[in-house]
């Protein structure tokens, strides 16, 4: 392939998401989680004595990207709730970050080292946030964050879908549009 054919690829495929409503804010949303993820992840190891400052070995690369890849996934199937609107929205997303917050431990911790890191991700997890809570805040901040931006994509999503009939929702009283629509 050419530089040309390549660059002309990639344009397209910014003009597809581009084209997507609110998929950028949920691309952040997983990348933001993510990257957390995997710096916690470190964190943990090298306050484990597992690992030190760089050079890193092939396991302490694996253990990043597992943390990584766990985290996207409990995020992916935690997604139901994340992103509501409103205090109910803000109490199922603290919810849906206790469920990311244990998956992601147990699936970094099976990935790492299959058995025994099953029980011991989580609790090392948990125990990373009680031995330095700032990383806790830092974590809720993140999931938090990722509430907001999957928020906006649902938002963004509806308009466009229901987009007419929203406006006449709006037109009724607010007890018409809490017994008929549920909002």
């Amino acid at each position: 392939m050419s530089n040309e054919e390549v660059c002309a690829m990639f344009a397209r495929w910014f003009e597809y998401v581009h084209d997507i409503p609110g998929l950028r804010s949920m691309i952040a949303a997983y990348g933001a989680v993510m990257a957390a993820s995997a710096g916690i992840t470190l964190m943990i190891l090298i306050n484990a004595d597992v690992t030190t400052v760089p050079p890193w070995s092939m396991l302490d690369v694996w253990a990043v990207i597992a943390g990584a890849t766990s985290a996207g996934a409990a995020f992916f199937f935690a997604r139901h709730w994340i992103g509501g609107a409103g205090v109910l929205g803000f109490a199922r997303a603290s919810v849906g970050m206790v469920i990311v917050t244990l998956a992601t431990g147990l699936v970094a911790g099976t990935l790492i080292a299959p058995g025994y890191g099953t029980l011991a991700g989580p609790f090392m997890l948990v125990s990373a946030f009680i031995v330095n809570p700032l990383l806790a805040i830092a974590w809720a901040v993140v999931h938090f964050g990722a509430h907001l931006l999957i928020a906006v994509r649902r938002q963004v999503k509806n308009n466009n879908e229901f987009g007419s009939s929203a406006r006449a929702v709006t037109q009724l009283s607010a007890i018409s549009q809490a017994n008929l629509y549920g909002r």
